[in-house]
């Protein structure tokens, strides 16, 4: 932490390494779910992938959060994105072998899903490890930004991919950015878990008492209450409102995408506005603010029938919403002690 250019450069070669790991990632998750949608058309069909997609990650978390804590963050990381790359892979020799089956994909899903979930906690993990505290909330914001970016680009590479060469290039594409993203991290010397306390507890045992914690920390404890109820607030609006655009303003895919582009380019500026803002000391007031902010965006999307409103309102939406993510997360890094903080990730 004494030599600046050392955290700058760990720091920004492990952004760099999991930002080409996400992209990768994204492409295949957005072909998986146009390829289904365009062969088959069915509704169904992409009920089942969702769920497959989110159900075991949702499963795993928990538990991804304990290993984050009780063993090498780094290689943690670098094996589940290496599982999550093979199963990419299974499904390419499946293809090549004229083998097209809707379970197949089905099935690497669900392994994708689990690999992302052990790797996640483990990355948020990480950023404070390789940070110094005072450099937290830009680190977090440029992170966002690069994430927004990368919810900016994968619609468009994947849809390229898909559309120009196929399935098979558009899986490839994963593979490819899975080992360039393992080969970066190999090289960088991040930091072990000091705490050897607990290494030979079981892995039931840590995870009580990480919940244990998050109960009896104050600052953790009514900041997942208060994000629970914001969550479950926000989250069906995510879902709900492509269809709410298709009632209101009939069914055109262009607007549709540009609602998404707009929604994207709002979380990169947000992301940029809190990279180059000074450290907030009262993160608390800051996103009590922002999300109070949000709530009124909201309720004027669904009160608009003027599409030009409504493309305001996701612009601003987006800028808002990463702002008080990022004040969020750099909250529970500040607030959390370094041997829960996969523990504490996971819960989130």
């Amino acid at each position: 932490m004494t030599n600046n250019n050392s955290w700058k450069s760990k720091i920004s070669l492990f952004l760099f390494s999991q930002t080409v790991s996400t992209l990768g990632s994204f492409v295949v998750n957005f072909s998986i779910l146009w390829y289904i949608t365009l062969k088959y058309s069915s509704g169904t069909f992409i009920t089942i992938l969702v769920l497959c997609t989110f159900v075991p990650q949702i499963l795993i978390s928990l538990f991804a959060g304990v290993w984050a804590d009780k063993y090498n963050k780094k290689f943690i990381i670098m094996l589940s994105d290496s599982f999550i790359a093979l199963a990419t892979f299974i499904i390419v020799i499946f293809f090549l072998a004229g083998n097209h089956s809707l379970y197949i994909m089905y099935a690497a899903t669900i392994v994708r899903s689990i690999g992302s979930g052990i790797q996640t906690p483990a990355i948020s993990a990480v950023i404070p490890e390789i940070t110094p505290e005072d450099k937290l909330l830009k680190i977090n914001g440029i992170n966002n930004t690069l994430q927004s970016v990368v919810a900016l680009l994968s619609p468009a590479i994947g849809g390229v991919i898909l559309g120009s060469l196929g399935i098979i290039y558009s899986l490839m594409f994963d593979i490819v950015t899975a080992v360039i993203g393992v080969g970066i991290l190999s090289f960088l010397k991040i930091p072990e878990n000091q705490n050897k306390t607990e290494i030979h507890e079981s892995g039931y045992s840590q995870l009580k008492s990480g919940l244990k914690y998050a109960k009896n920390n104050i600052a953790i404890n009514r900041m997942l209450r208060f994000f629970t109820v914001i969550y479950i607030l926000v989250t069906p609006i995510a879902f709900l409102y492509p269809l709410l655009i298709k009632r209101v303003f009939g069914d055109d895919i262009g607007k549709l995408t540009l609602t998404e582009v707009l929604w994207s380019i709002g979380m990169i500026l947000g992301g940029l506005a809190v990279t180059f803002t000074k450290n907030v000391k009262n993160k608390i007031k800051l996103f009590l603010i922002v999300y109070f902010i949000i709530g009124i965006d909201f309720y004027i999307l669904g009160l608009t029938r003027d599409f030009n409103v409504l493309l305001i309102t996701l612009f601003l939406g987006g800028i808002f919403v990463i702002i008080g993510d990022t004040a969020e997360m750099t909250f529970i890094q500040e607030n959390t002690d370094t041997e829960m903080m996969g523990r504490v990730f996971s819960m989130i």
